[in-house]
């Protein structure tokens, strides 16, 4: 590959604005290809880089289904496998009631089979691309009528599993370690509380810690590992509402000094059953404590929502399922994104809701939700005749920044941003927005689609950073004061886009986009100076 000096110059400046990404837009809807045997597609959902696993514990065979990203074409998801309970027998075995997956290795619980078990599956086992079963987990002790496998979480060679037992309804979670291909259990975790219902229900596992809900008791725990080996439990956390049911814990999540509990029937406002998350952090409240930062609500708290029924963490990113949110159609579901600002001890915000593309009642739509980087799937098993269910991928990265921008006579620097989704189809919505740009000067949004440079231009400081041909908005009057930095303009582009459809590159479109005003007293009367470059995906 040639790079020129310019390019180089591009490269050392690249690295600005760097932000936890955070999908967009609805890319794809997938559904089950075997209706006939089973439902409820998307109960359990999870992600590994381009894998992703739904569970489907409904119908007479209960699965669960493989989808791979590019299987379907270009940055599209495509059935691989489906996975069936080994040996196939019809049933109410639970198989795919939880579902987890870490690089080349799926676990699949069947809470109802027998005792319970989670089932493990590899990749490749059995032949080139295929899925096969290559073992099971099953506890050292068997206690009747128990469900293990209700809940199931794996990363590198370590997985647990919960387990529900009996009629009073406490639990165990599970430790496994696997060393030349076989797994081995290496504890079996009880809660301080001995009287704990529905210890187990969820889990989360991240590096050497392990968080345990147990929504039966309004209650979640965190266990870590110690240098020695040992688990230790480190922390409990409750709903600080003993009178009331929250459900805490029937979903949890763990990130790097971040712990996401949540309360799908907590009241909020006098609704009830409008739901929560409860984020917790390290270090918050004093050194190696784990405080409560915020709790979470749906942007707009709605009667019987369930906010928190589905729910994941990935860097400063949480993802919240609400699949009775009934704003768009009753029970359509919805999924709210927060993120938090760079740091610890950062603020949080609303990032943005998401919404299946098709509107169905009694969709369900985040049920399950599984997030990663700027990828995130999620369930709706009620969705379709009969409870079929569906799963929506979501993607789109959030707009990047790169390129550097040019200075300006008076040593102004203009910075552009996008606010909103970026879509080729929305009527309005995506804005571009630039500051810091020389006050009381002229200047345009311009705009391509062929990739990304950096050629000197201007004023001896800019670059030209976007591959022409490229489009232009029209000129704006002035904004600012003469010899300050104070210039701001906005321009809408999907509404720009919608005037000029001939300008439209289309859905899933990588644009790059600058800023360019009028630097009239630049020293090498070079009358033009140039804002840093802004690139995104355009949404359908």
């Amino acid at each position: 590959m040639k790079r020129s000096l310019a390019l180089l110059t591009f490269a050392f400046f690249a690295l600005t604005s760097i932000v936890t990404s955070a999908p967009q837009c609805p890319l794809q809807e997938l559904t089950s290809h075997n209706p006939a045997t089973n439902r409820q597609l998307g109960r359990s959902a999870a992600i590994d880089g381009d894998t992703a696993i739904l569970g489907a514990p409904g119908g007479v065979l209960h699965s669960a289904y493989v989808f791979e990203r590019n299987l379907g074409g270009p940055n599209a998801w495509g059935e691989r496998v489906r996975l069936l309970h080994p040996p196939i027998v019809p049933g109410s075995s639970g198989f795919g009631d939880d579902v987890a997956i870490s690089g080349d290795t799926i676990l699949v619980g069947a809470p109802l089979d027998d005792d319970g078990y989670a089932w493990v599956f590899e990749r490749d086992f059995g032949g080139p691309d295929n899925w096969g079963n290559s073992g099971q987990l099953v506890a050292l002790d068997v206690f009747p009528n128990s469900f293990f496998g209700r809940s199931v979480a794996i990363e590198g060679d370590r997985a647990v599993v919960g387990r529900i037992e009996g009629s009073a309804g406490t639990g165990s979670a599970f430790v496994f370690e696997r060393a030349a291909g076989i797994w081995s259990q290496v504890v079996k975790l009880s809660p301080s509380l001995a009287a704990t219902k529905s210890f187990g229900f969820s889990l989360a596992l991240h590096g050497d810690s392990l968080l345990v809900g147990a929504p039966g008791a309004d209650l979640a725990y965190l266990f870590e590992r110690d240098s020695s080996g040992t688990w230790n439990e480190i922390k409990s956390f409750d709903d600080g509402m003993p009178l009331l049911t929250t459900s805490t814990g029937i979903e949890v999540a763990l990130g790097d000094g971040l712990a996401a509990v949540s309360q799908p029937r907590r009241a909020i406002n006098g609704l009830l059953n409008a739901g929560a998350i409860q984020v917790y952090e390290r270090n918050f409240g004093g050194p190696g404590n784990w405080g409560l930062a915020l709790t979470l609500t749906a942007p707009v708290p709605g009667k019987n929502h369930e906010f928190g029924t589905g729910l994941s963490l990935w860097g400063d990113v949480i993802a919240g399922g609400a699949p009775f949110d009934s704003t768009v159609s009753p029970h359509h579901g919805a999924v709210h994104m927060y993120r938090r600002s760079p740091g610890t001890g950062g603020l949080w915000g609303h990032l943005q809701t998401l919404e299946a593309p098709s509107v169905l009642a009694s969709d369900t739509l985040g049920y399950s939700v599984a997030l990663q980087g700027a990828t995130l799937v999620a369930g709706a098993p009620r969705s379709k005749t009969g409870g079929i269910g569906r799963a929506v991928f979501f993607g789109g990265a959030d707009p990047t920044n790169y390129c550097t921008a040019g200075v300006s006579a008076s040593g102004c620097m203009a910075t552009i941003a996008g606010s909103g989704p970026p879509s080729a189809t929305a009527a309005f919505g995506f804005d571009l927005q630039v500051t810091g740009v020389e006050g009381s000067k002229r200047g345009l949004f311009f705009f391509g689609s062929n990739g990304r440079q950096a050629i000197p231009w201007g004023n001896s400081s800019s670059f030209q950073c976007v591959v022409p041909p490229v489009a232009r908005t029209p000129l704006f009057q002035e904004t600012g004061t003469t010899g300050a930095c104070d210039g701001a303009y906005s321009f809408d582009l999907s509404a720009y886009l919608q005037l000029k459809p001939h300008l439209n590159p289309g859905a899933g479109a990588v644009v790059q986009a600058q800023f360019w005003y009028r630097d009239p007293f630049a020293a090498n009367k070079q009358r033009t100076a140039i804002s840093d470059a802004l690139e995104f995906v355009l949404c359908p």
